[in-house]
């Protein structure tokens, strides 16, 4: 598993990809629209904290300037019905602050005003502290 991915910034786009070149290798990496928001100039360096999801057909890496927004990253792929993306979603739509104080009143109406996130998605999210996921 790639925990940390450090190099410069080879390229970004508004659709919320990044490429990191590590050296040798260019590795595409998905980030919120909060941490892309955070990165540097294409040529500079910059470090990720990443998780890597590998499925049957893909080997994706999705990178995150804060581990606060990482650790709730993996929170949220906890969630029944939360892919990588909807959780990516979910971030760059809130803080991690703002979705921690969400799901604890737990505002559903509030969340599903992430674009991609409809009601009953989140309203699976402020349920899940109760049902043993360590939101709060």
């Amino acid at each position: 598993m790639i925990a940390l991915i450090s190099g410069k910034l080879a390229a970004k786009d508004h659709s919320g990809t990044v490429v990191v070149n590590t050296g040798s290798v260019g590795y595409r990496v998905f980030v919120s629209l909060n941490t892309l928001l955070e990165l540097p100039e294409p040529g500079e360096d910059l470090s990720l904290f990443t998780v890597t999801v590998v499925r049957d057909d893909a080997f994706h890496l999705y990178g995150f300037s804060q581990t606060e927004e990482r650790d709730l990253f993996n929170l949220l792929v906890q969630v029944k019905g939360i892919g990588p993306r909807v959780a990516l979603a979910l971030l760059g739509g809130l803080k991690p602050a703002d979705l921690k104080s969400a799901i604890a009143r737990e505002d559903a109406g509030w969340i599903s005003t992430v674009p991609g996130v409809g009601r009953k998605t989140a309203e699976r999210i402020v349920r899940a502290p109760r049902t043993g996921l360590p939101f709060h």
